[in-house]
């Protein structure tokens, strides 16, 4: 072979190796954690994002998705949670419960019409919601009363599937939500003004959902990872009429710590840039109403309820 063609032959694979280098770069500064092509926020007719590198639904007859729960060890569970809440969240971690109930009350906790709080909504930007995470207090109302729950949670605003975990005020008991599935009951009964933490974030290393859910206050809590494919479009802060038509009276309920991760496993505040904060007033068609405060510090509020 003359030195020219191999010069040539040389130059052509430089060519081709410069060639995939960059299609590789490309395709890696378009895929989110996971997998999951991001879109751009120019982009005409915006459309609902659901990661494609994640656990897809299963969709059945009614549309509903399916979820499958995958056990973690105490050890594990707590490994998360110190990723962002630190070691914080981690010390109030003291007593696991892993009883369940999976008997279906018929109420559901994501009807956004219902809803009164704060949304981080990422819909029109380049951005993902990996993860929400927040404290609020618990707050009772009679037994006869309608369902009231606050909440924190990824998903819904904008879509249709939902990870979240909250506190129902009338059952006077904790759980979570994979939407449009039934909620599931955890054997957590917090006393009124017990301070409850919610992390609900996507486990790269596992690429499941991971959902805690602690009674700082007693040190109870509840965790467990699921393969399920959320809306990550939003993030929510939530107080909401879960069943009825009339707001009951009730205290109204302090949001602190609330803040969304993004794609890049970055925490940002409600009010971050990379969002378009929403500030959501429930008006109930009885009567009643929740409506959230001022932003303190880009993550607290309280939601004022006005029952009757």
């Amino acid at each position: 072979m003359s030195q020219t063609s191999s010069k040539r032959q040389f130059a052509l694979r430089t060519a081709q190796a410069l060639t995939s280098f960059v299609l590789v770069a490309l395709l890696v500064l378009t895929q989110v954690p996971g997998g999951a092509a991001r879109t751009s926020a120019s982009t005409a007719g915006v459309a609902l994002r659901y990661g494609t590198g994640r656990p897809g639904p299963v969709v059945t007859g009614s549309s509903a998705a399916f979820e499958v729960p995958v056990p973690i060890s105490d050890a594990y569970s707590k490994a998360e949670a110190k990723r962002f809440g630190g070691d914080k969240v981690v010390s109030r971690m003291l007593v696991r419960t892993t009883a369940e109930s999976t008997a279906d009350s018929g109420v559901r906790y994501a009807t956004s019409g219902n809803w009164g709080g704060y949304v981080a909504d990422v819909l029109t930007t380049p951005y993902w919601v990996d993860g929400a995470f927040g404290t609020f207090y618990a707050q009772l109302v009679c037994s006869t009363c309608n369902n009231l729950a606050s909440w924190v949670g990824v998903g819904g605003w904008n879509g249709n599937y939902i990870a979240q975990a909250g506190f129902d005020e009338r059952l006077d008991r904790a759980w979570y939500e994979l939407w449009p599935n039934a909620p599931v009951y955890l054997n957590i009964y917090p006393a009124a003004g017990n301070a409850l933490y919610v992390d609900v974030h996507y486990d790269l290393s596992t690429a499941k959902w991971y959902i805690l859910f602690d009674d700082a206050s007693t040190g109870q809590y509840w965790s467990n990872e699921f393969s399920f494919n959320v809306d990550q479009n939003s993030a929510e802060w939530i107080l909401e009429l879960a069943a009825g038509t009339t707001v009951p009276v009730s205290n109204s309920v302090q949001f602190s710590g609330s803040q969304w991760e993004d794609e890049y496993s970055r925490l940002q505040n409600v009010d971050s840039s990379e969002s378009v904060p929403t500030p959501v007033t429930l008006t109930a068609s009885g009567c009643g109403s929740v409506t959230p405060g001022t932003l303190s510090g880009g993550q607290n509020f309280l939601d004022v309820v006005s029952g009757c």
